[in-house]
């Protein structure tokens, strides 16, 4: 039997989906029940599993499934999986049995899952999805938010939609306790005459409303390097469609990766760089650099602008990954209402009409 306490913070888990497998979700799981005595969980997934059984408590409740969707589903497949586990967890979501929902799926799987199952927000067209990109902000270490980068294609997003991600991802940021919201327009440059056109059509909206009553300051178009570094726009929240912000995605990983190649060479490549590399790691160098531009501890990426929030977990997530993804899960329970100031900002911009 499913039912909510007013008193209790339910998540719906997503348990099948993890690349890493059942053991160290189940583990982070542990944890999260440890650190927060008000959390309840429905945890979604083969109840035969020895993992998932294990975990039956007074403050989980298991909720069987008979199917995963997999990296490789087609969507044809995806589509006829209605008994899965990705499924089932944002179906509980919906029905307002938990106040968040946690799935480390299949993007595409975990998006229909959501559109199936989880209202939007009036006047939202798509939920983009949002994640909090390492920054330098201050000179001091922080993130901004970077949205959509995944939810729409480069073909199916409208000048419209990136004046509802920009509103919907200063409303986000507000949650997280930014103020003096600052939102720009991810380009290829600053000036006016560069972008596509449904850039420059989306930044002549975002000027008209700001007009009319934006919740955020509009900075214009920003460069790809604002996203991570301190520069003079500072935006606290980055813009773009799906396609282009999933490129961009991809690369940072990418250059993380080589960096980490490149330094591992350095530090290696004769005694007195050996022993500066042993000085570092000793002095906790090493774990400072890590702790800056780590993305496992921001806790997965948000779909935004649903009636409910849904985190999407990295498939290849870590333990500890998954373990900041719970707190993310618990922290989202805590602080997410309705929010009818969104809900008119939103109807504004819907009504917004160029010239």
């Amino acid at each position: 039997m499913f039912f909510m306490s007013l008193e209790r913070k339910v998540i719906a888990l997503d348990i099948m989906t993890a690349e890493k497998g059942i053991e160290p979700l189940a583990r982070a799981v542990r944890l999260c029940l440890e650190r927060h005595k008000d959390v309840h969980f429905f945890l979604v997934g083969d109840e035969a599993n020895p993992n998932l059984a294990n975990l039956r408590g007074d403050r989980t409740t298991i909720v069987n499934s008979t199917q995963v969707v997999k990296s490789t589903d087609s969507l044809r497949e995806i589509l006829g999986k209605k008994d899965s586990s990705t499924y089932i967890t944002a179906k509980i979501v919906g029905e307002n049995k938990a106040e968040v929902g946690l799935s480390f799926g299949n993007t595409i799987g975990v998006g229909i899952a959501i559109t199936k199952n989880i209202q939007s927000i009036n006047y939202v067209n798509k939920s983009p999805f949002a994640i909090c990109a390492p920054a330098i902000r201050g000179n001091l270490p922080s993130y901004s938010i970077f949205l959509d980068v995944g939810s729409t294609g480069y073909d199916d997003c409208s000048s419209q939609m990136l004046l509802q991600f920009g509103i919907l991802g200063s409303d986000y940021a507000r949650q997280k306790g930014i103020i003096n919201v600052q939102v720009g327009l991810l380009s290829n440059g600053k000036e006016l005459t560069k972008g596509t056109k449904i850039l420059r059509v989306a930044d002549k909206l975002y000027k008209e409303h700001v007009k009319v009553g934006a919740s955020f300051n509009y900075v214009g178009f920003v460069e790809s390097k604002d996203i991570f570094c301190e520069t003079e726009s500072r935006p606290d929240i980055i813009v773009t469609d799906g396609f282009s912000g999933n490129l961009v995605l991809k690369a940072g990983e990418g250059v993380a990766g080589f960096t980490k190649f490149a330094l591992k060479q350095a530090f290696n490549s004769n005694l007195l760089t050996r022993l500066a590399g042993l000085i570092a790691y000793s002095s906790g160098a090493f774990d400072k650099v890590k702790n800056i531009i780590d993305p496992d501890k921001y806790g997965g990426a948000r779909f935004l602008g649903l009636q409910r929030p849904f985190i999407k977990g990295h498939g290849s997530a870590s333990e500890d990954a998954m373990s900041s993804a719970l707190d993310s899960a618990y922290n989202a329970a805590c602080s997410y209402e309705q929010n009818a100031e969104l809900e008119q900002e939103l109807k504004r911009a819907s009504e917004i009409k160029l010239v």
